[in-house]
């Protein structure tokens, strides 16, 4: 499944912190940063990309005019040997990060012109899928990064293989050499993930095209426990959709269901649905996975002595289209809602009555912190959230399209983080009296098709005014109607760190 870079033993007893990741969330990349770094970085970067042949043709110009003209020549030499130098640190400092880490290669002016180009990209696809939403996107590939890291490697993958091409299916990295590189045998050795903490995921490309079809490259950072250790991992996903699949409507787009019929999504030998007999095998009904690069480390220990968390004081990465796009909806009512939901998922959290959070997540996000819960309890443990104060909501990005409005906030807060052992409440990570600062990257979505509620209430259902009371399918138990779609208010469709957010 790609190259697999080298994997370093870790023993840790660390539980995952916080809602959302946080201090359980670490990428070898991330750090407040910048400076010389960024700079180094984007030098690298560059040099890659232009080619060994063209950087041959431009030594050779810089000797010929080295020898002709020394007084022009002679400073340019010493500002590249100047430049080198910078790249040389750069790259010790550097040496044990991830070499695919989104966060070690950020900074605010290039995160402002991916997000510019993407924008002008999602146009192109719009042209020829009207339909087309980044939000459904992100929801669906959400869903589809954790079914394929928990499922992939079963006897009986299912609904993958409608989305998977077959030979990605059971060849998910095992780390069976914990402080050697993977061999290809080792890393196609069949093994599953679990506590899967996706800290940001990327869309870095997607194109369109009337007769080829439409293409993306999709980054994900994240962590998960493999074989009782916790690795950072980072991943890319090639995918490919041909010339005659379009998005399909929101409520078959949230499910692996078959992506011919709609079916329950199970599969023949062939991969076929068992329903149809259809097979999405070169896309011809929805994106199909075609390709992974996987790259994995040992992850540090998580943040537990309280203080600022890395990223904290990162500068906010603000879309460019953010003041066009803001008069689009009113973010006022957002900031008042978002402030709503952070507060109730942390008391929802931290008491482990998940049930409480039903109403204002999406499915995948809500389906992801409950596996999370259930695991804490699997193993007698309660992450503890206290003294929790918002300190302020920064709007960084506005986007519309055909079915859903999505609003991006970075949360800024502090709180007591610590978890402990339930039966003895002796603290096992965390700490109960330093304070943690941190800040997060909230995306909130709604439909287009947005019903006000029929009771200004928070503990209303909004489509008939009944007493609260979710189902687990996200539905009223009084009145049938599906609460977390977004059709009836705000909810919540993603949580990214500040240390690897880049727009």
């Amino acid at each position: 499944m790609g190259s697999v870079a080298a994997v370093i033993s870790l023993s840790s007893s660390q539980s995952w912190a916080r809602l959302g990741g946080g201090g359980g969330f670490s990428s070898p990349g991330g750090g407040s940063g910048g400076g010389s770094d960024d700079i180094a970085g984007a030098l690298v970067e560059f040099l890659a990309e232009v080619g060994i042949e063209v950087l041959l043709n431009l030594a050779q110009a810089l000797i010929e005019l080295t020898i002709e003209h020394p007084k022009v020549g002679i400073p340019i030499d010493l500002g590249l040997i100047g430049i080198a130098v910078l790249i040389t640190r750069s790259r010790s400092k550097t040496s044990n990060r991830s070499t695919l880490s989104m966060g070690s290669l950020k900074s605010p002016d290039r995160a402002l012109v991916r997000s510019s180009t993407l924008s002008s990209q999602i146009q192109q696809v719009r042209k020829l899928d009207p339909g087309f939403s980044i939000v459904l996107l992100e929801d669906f590939l959400n869903l589809l990064f954790h079914q394929f890291h928990t499922h992939a490697n079963s006897k009986n993958p299912s609904a993958l293989q409608h989305y998977f091409a077959p030979d990605l299916l059971g060849q998910v990295p095992n780390q069976t050499a914990p402080t050697q590189p993977l061999t290809p045998t080792q890393a196609s050795t069949p093994t599953t993930a679990d506590e899967i903490i996706i800290g940001a995921m990327v869309i870095e490309r997607i194109t369109a095209h009337s007769s080829k079809g439409y293409e993306a490259a999709v980054s994900f950072e994240a962590n998960y426990r493999q074989n009782g250790q916790e690795l950072y991992v980072v991943e890319k996903w090639n995918l490919f959709r041909s010339p005659g699949a379009k998005t399909k409507p929101p409520k078959n787009i949230r499910q692996l269901s078959c992506p011919a019929c709609g079916a329950s999504g199970e599969c023949d030998e062939r991969g076929a649905c068992k329903s149809c007999q259809q097979v999405n095998r070169n896309g011809e009904f929805d994106w199909l996975v075609t390709r992974i690069s996987h790259s994995e480390t040992a992850k540090p220990p998580a943040i537990d002595g309280g203080d600022v968390e890395v990223g904290t004081n990162l500068p906010s990465l603000v879309d460019p289209d953010f003041e066009k796009n803001s008069t689009l909806v009113d973010l006022n009512s957002v900031i008042v809602k978002i402030n709503q939901i952070f507060l109730q998922l942390q008391e929802a959290w931290s008491s482990q009555k998940w049930q409480k959070a039903r109403p204002f997540e999406t499915d995948a996000l809500f389906e992801s912190h409950l596996y999370w819960i259930n695991n804490y309890k699997k193993q007698n443990l309660r992450n503890v959230i206290e003294q929790i104060t918002v300190e302020k909501f920064k709007p960084v990005k506005v986007t519309v399209d055909l079915h859903y409005q999505s609003v991006t906030v970075r949360v800024y807060a502090r709180m007591l983080d610590y978890t402990i052992n339930q039966s003895t409440k002796n603290i096992v990570s965390g700490n109960a009296t330093k304070v943690r600062q941190f800040s997060e990257y909230w995306t909130l979505i709604r439909s287009n098709h947005f019903k006000p509620p029929v009771k200004e209430s928070a503990t209303c259902c909004p489509a008939c005014g009944a007493e609260l009371n979710i189902s687990m399918a996200g539905t009223c138990t009084y009145c049938q109607s599906r609460i977390v779609s977004g059709e009836f208010d705000w909810v919540l469709s993603k949580i990214e760190q500040d240390e690897v957010y880049v727009g």
